[in-house]
């Protein structure tokens, strides 16, 4: 069992991909997530919290729909916080942005020194996972954890990745369980790697803006060999993964 860092190193770009996504096929029911169509929002506004890879929070501002961003100015409960460009991408590469699991934070958003976005957002908490040593395919699996406060939503995400082929599963949970089982044969055998992931968040809309407080953890299983799987694949795979969320 090792930690999920495919899915970490290409933060910056699937937690775009996350918000953009939407949730049109749930699989078996519990609380259904939210369902948002990527053409009616021009913003996306991100905070996520992964200490397994950053002790602090991860801030992220990207435009769909909307123009360009060239500028962009943001408060946190009244602290201007610094934001770096990446090709039209805003986000907090190396500053620390210290908050609170749990926390509800006022946020002062103004994009391009014209569009300005006044709201409130509780942070999710991070899930303590309780990820099995080993995982059998053809046997239920109960995975548990612990989390300090629920969230709007959460799901649990299997997948299976091949350098052919992939295949990924969702469930959403209600937001005060703190367990789920794996099915048995819930997924294909076959797969060179196989992934686990327990993912918890909360969102606001407001008109043509969304913002969205996320927070995961994952672990993967197989051997993954030097070339045996392309990283274009791999983001391929994770990408899509996520995309199902919000």
């Amino acid at each position: 069992m090792k930690k999920l860092l495919i899915f970490l190193v290409l933060i910056p770009f699937i937690f775009s991909g996350f918000i953009l996504g939407c949730s049109d096929d749930d699989d078996n029911g519990g609380t259904t997530g939210p369902s948002v169509d990527v053409e009616e929002f021009e913003y996306y506004f991100g905070l996520m919290y992964i200490p397994s890879l950053r002790a602090s929070w991860f801030i992220q501002v990207y435009a769909y729909e909307g123009s360009e961003i060239t500028d962009l100015q943001l408060l946190i409960n009244g602290i201007d916080i610094a934001m770096a460009d990446y090709q039209g991408l805003y986000w907090t590469s190396s500053v620390p942005v210290e908050l609170d699991e749990g926390q509800t934070n006022s946020f002062d958003l103004t994009i391009n020194q014209l569009e300005n976005h006044t709201f409130t957002l509780k942070n999710v908490c991070y899930p303590t996972v309780n990820w099995p040593l080993t995982w059998f395919l053809g046997q239920n699996t109960e995975v548990s954890w612990t989390l300090a406060e629920d969230s709007d939503y959460q799901d649990f995400i299997v997948s299976g990745i091949s350098e052919s082929d992939d295949e990924e599963k969702y469930q959403n949970l209600d937001p005060s369980d703190r367990s789920y089982t794996i099915p048995a044969n819930y997924i294909s055998t076959g797969y060179d790697l196989y992934t686990l992931m327990l993912m918890e968040y909360n969102y606001i809309v407001e008109g043509e803006f969304i913002a969205g407080s996320i927070s995961f953890s994952g672990v993967y299983y197989g051997i993954l060999e030097k070339n045996n799987i392309s990283t274009d694949k791999l983001f391929k795979i994770s990408r899509e993964i996520i995309e199902q969320k919000i």
